[in-house]
């Protein structure tokens, strides 16, 4: 994220801890099916939840070390549990999980981008109305044209902004994660996404989602996986 340019919220959103909560909370998610399917205790669930952190300059430091962010990740968890820490990432891989958080994150972007846009439309809409009488010079080919109205533009700009906020909700519709082969190998990470509220779109893919899709989307409103 540009600094100058970035709100707040996105910082936020994006920022590394947020990442690497979002790593915490999936595995958290797992180590809950784990529970239920009977393979991890009450007891190991509780310490997990109890005491599983997560600590950015030792994941950098391993990461540094062993070249691998999601071994870092898990490494530095491990770091602060005991013996149930072999339920981290308990029958995950990497693309589990980074793919997985950035569904997550994506889907809350999305969500930012979408009362943006909403809010912008009202804007746009109360423009329209102020200066709806309001004339002005019109232009063509970079000189002056017959008069028009300035809250023409406004609603030009709004018609527009409408279509915009249709192709957001289309990429949203189509760039939902569903069952992979890996997905239809462990069931519970199956179980873990619709935890997570993911709705199935696509019939069937090698991985946790198919990368092609960001063809299909429209990139220059955001890298919508998810809806």
């Amino acid at each position: 994220m540009i600094e100058r340019y970035t709100r707040k919220p996105m910082k936020d959103l994006w920022s590394e801890e947020t990442k690497f909560n979002t790593f915490l909370e999936i595995e958290l998610l797992n180590a809950e099916f784990l529970f239920e399917s009977g393979i991890a205790s009450a007891n190991e669930l509780a310490l997990l939840k109890a005491n599983s952190k997560v600590d950015i300059p030792r994941i950098h430091e391993l990461e540094n070390e062993i070249k691998h962010d999601v071994m870092a990740f898990t490494r530095t968890v491990s770091e602060t549990l005991g013996k149930e820490k072999r339920f981290i990432h308990y029958g995950l891989t990497s693309t589990d999980i980074v793919d997985t958080a950035n569904a997550v994150i994506l889907k809350k972007a999305n969500k930012i981008i979408l009362h943006d846009i909403e809010v912008f439309l009202s804007i746009l809409k109360d423009k329209a109305d102020l200066y709806k009488d309001t004339l002005c010079i019109g232009r063509t080919h970079g000189i002056h044209a017959e008069i028009t109205v300035f809250g023409l533009k406004w609603a030009l700009w709004y018609d527009e902004m409408k279509r915009n906020l249709v192709r957001f909700n289309n990429s949203r519709q189509k760039s939902k994660p569903e069952k992979s082969v890996e997905q239809l190998e462990t069931m519970h990470l199956l179980i873990l996404q619709l935890r997570l509220i993911f709705a199935i779109n696509w019939a069937l893919t090698n991985r946790t989602f198919p990368r092609r899709l960001c063809k299909e989307t429209d990139m220059h409103i955001i890298y919508p996986f998810w809806r």
